[in-house]
């Protein structure tokens, strides 16, 4: 039998009172999934409860469209916050969101742009890329300098 994909399963029979007893609204207009939590997405009886609570106060999602937080709060079911859009628009906001907020490489440098080589829409540490090539070379060196002594 073949699967369907996540969150294609109809979402059906939801008691809205029972859901809003979940909800805690916060001050900065998310309204917070206080049920259980997984992957900091708020599970409501299987189904994701921000998919519940877009089903319920907006419509059904659109087929082949997941749920983008604006917000970038998981655990948010604020309709409001919630917009259809693809796995690919999905992702690519988060990592917009998320890169630019790194001001250092994982080794502490700051990413300058005397420091930084972008390629391929990735960022390179210059400092870190000069360290490796350097140590590179240092033990291909020592290892012909081992296997040319007999």
């Amino acid at each position: 039998m073949a699967r369907r994909p996540i969150g294609s399963r109809p979402i059906e029979g939801i008691n809205e009172a029972d859901f809003r007893s979940f909800v805690k609204i916060a001050d900065d207009g998310c309204h917070q999934w206080c049920g259980y939590i997984f992957n900091g997405y708020g599970l409501y009886r299987k189904f994701f409860a921000h998919r519940v609570a877009y089903t319920i106060y907006v419509g059904p999602i659109p087929p082949g469209l997941g749920l983008d937080h604006l917000c970038r709060n998981r655990g948010c079911v604020n309709p409001a916050h919630l917009e259809p859009v693809t796995q690919r628009t999905n992702t690519n906001r988060g990592f917009a969101v998320l890169v630019p907020l790194r001001t250092h490489c994982k080794r502490g440098h700051l990413w300058t742009p005397e420091n930084t080589i972008t390629w391929q829409n990735y960022r390179y540490c210059r400092t870190c890329a000069r360290n490796g090539n350097r140590a590179y070379q240092k033990r291909r060196r020592e290892k012909q300098r081992v296997g040319a002594t007999p």
